[in-house]
C-alpha cells in the first residue's frame, strides 16, 4: 500500500507510524479548511481583494487534493474487500498534480482583467478647454452622435463629469471624444 501520496492527510501516532483502523486502512486527518471552485468564482465576481483570491485559490487546490486522499482510502478499502472476494479490485485513482495559486487562477484571469479594464474605461474623464468630460464608452457613443448631426458652429447643452451644465461646440465634443477613445484604446492593450 502506497501512502505517500495521501501523508499529508493521514494520522500519524507517537512512533511517526500511520494509525490504521481494523482493516488495515490508514485514517485521516480531519477535513482542513478548503473552498470549493464555486466559492472561488463568487469571490472573484464579487471583486474581492488579489490577496483573498488568492488564498481561496490555495484553499481550492487543497480541496482538490485532499478529495483525492478522501477517494483513495475508499480505492484502498475496495482493494482490501476485492482482496477478500477474490475479484478484480477497482483502478486506482489518478492522483491530480498539486496546483500553484497562478494555476488555479488561470480560467479566471482573463475574465478578471475584462472586468478590471471594463471598470477603469467606466472611470475615463478627459479635460479639454479647462472642462472636464466623462470618456466612458456611453460617453463617447453620445458625444459621436452628437458630433454626427451639429454643423461646425452649433453649440450644444452637456453636462459635463462634475454635473456641470455647459454649452459646447462640435469641435470640442469631438476633442473630448477623440481623448477619451485614445485612453480607452491604451487600456484595452494593457
Amino acid at each position: 500500500m502506497t501512502l505517500c501520496k495521501i501523508e499529508s492527510f493521514i494520522k500519524f501516532d507517537d512512533d511517526n507510524q500511520p494509525v490504521l483502523d481494523d482493516d488495515g486502512i490508514p485514517a485521516l486527518l480531519p477535513k482542513p479548511a478548503t473552498k470549493s471552485v464555486q466559492d472561488l468564482e463568487r469571490v472573484i465576481a464579487l471583486g474581492k481583494p488579489h490577496q483573498v483570491i488568492g488564498q481561496f485559490a490555495e484553499l481550492v487546490a487543497l480541496d482538490e487534493q485532499w478529495r483525492f486522499a478522501v477517494d483513495y482510502v475508499e480505492y484502498l478499502k475496495a482493494v482490501k474487500a476485492a482482496d477478500s472476494f477474490g475479484v478484480e479490485p477497482p483502478n486506482e485513482p489518478i492522483q491530480p498534480p498539486t496546483k500553484t495559486i497562478q494555476e488555479v487562477l488561470e480560467p479566471y484571469i482573463r475574465a478578471q482583467f475584462k472586468r478590471l479594464r471594463a471598470k477603469l474605461v467606466a472611470a475615463i474623464t478627459v479635460v479639454v478647454d479647462d472642462m472636464e468630460f466623462d470618456g466612458d464608452e456611453e460617453s463617447q457613443t453620445r458625444m459621436a452622435r452628437a458630433c454626427q448631426f451639429m454643423s461646425d458652429t452649433d453649440e450644444i447643452d452637456w453636462i459635463l463629469a462634475d454635473n456641470t451644465a455647459v454649452k459646447v461646440t462640435k469641435a470640442t465634443l469631438m476633442q473630448a471624444g477623440r481623448l477619451a477613445g485614445l485612453r480607452q484604446a491604451e487600456l484595452w492593450v494593457k
